[in-house]
């Protein structure tokens, strides 16, 4: 069908810890996963700490390892 399996990691609120997130993403991605969707921490965002928030994307975009990320 040209549709690709896709994970999302981190549902529903984002607010596991980024390794959490990076193992689940390593998971799905071994599961048969070719694209990640990721939900940022929220919590992090609303507190204004985009360091947090650049982190947390960063474990996770590392743990993907090529596979597309959204």
């Amino acid at each position: 069908s040209g549709v690709l399996p896709c994970a999302v990691v981190g549902f529903p609120l984002g607010a596991m810890h980024a390794a959490a997130k990076a193992a689940e993403t390593r998971q799905a991605i071994a599961d048969g996963a070719r694209e990640i969707d990721v939900v940022m921490a929220i919590g992090a965002a609303k507190a204004g700490d985009w360091a947090a928030v650049r982190a947390d994307l960063a474990a996770v975009l590392d743990a993907c390892g090529g596979v597309p990320l959204k």
